[in-house]
């Protein structure tokens, strides 16, 4: 892990994410993200998402190098799956959260219609500065948690949810 290729490497000018050609979709500025040092700081929150996410297929992976882990941060996400042409959560999406509050990741579905997510069994996990956390959502409903390239965890989504991301 990882498997596929760097998406993005932020080896660009500094300012907004989603700056020039680059497939990015979400907040910018102080409530969302921009690009410092050829890395994308974290100003406020809510979901991005690289716009093409329709190419990935039915297996997908991401993963992020955190450079400081916010301890008392509420959620750090990893979005995989994510459903519609125009990528939106509320389409669909599988979530792989980092609670670093209690040190643990957690898996979470949402599928329309739904109203709610769909939270499956914690697995204790410490990320520090400099960790990279990672995720591989596959076609048979497996989803896997890596920290630094290494396998920590695995979560079988219910049958529904096997059908719905598949």
């Amino acid at each position: 892990f990882p498997v596929n290729g760097l998406l993005d490497d932020f080896n660009r000018r500094n300012g907004g994410l989603r700056h020039g050609t680059h497939p990015w979709y979400g907040p910018e500025g102080l409530g969302g993200y921009k690009i410092d040092d050829h890395e994308v700081e974290v100003l406020g929150g809510g979901p991005i998402y690289w716009k093409n996410n329709p190419a990935f297929g039915k297996n997908q992976e991401a993963f992020i190098t955190f450079k400081e882990v916010d301890d008392e941060g509420r959620e750090q996400d990893l979005l995989l799956k994510v459903q519609g042409n125009s990528p939106d959560w509320r389409k669909g999406a599988i979530e792989v959260l980092y609670d670093a509050r209690h040190n643990a990741v957690r898996v979470e579905t949402f599928r329309p219609g739904n109203r709610r997510w769909t939270i499956y069994t914690n697995i204790p996990l410490t990320l520090n500065d400099g960790d990279q956390f990672g995720a591989q959502a596959l076609s048979n409903g497996q989803v896997k948690i890596f920290k630094n390239g290494v396998l920590v965890g695995t979560v079988m989504l219910n049958t529904a949810d096997r059908a719905f991301f598949n």
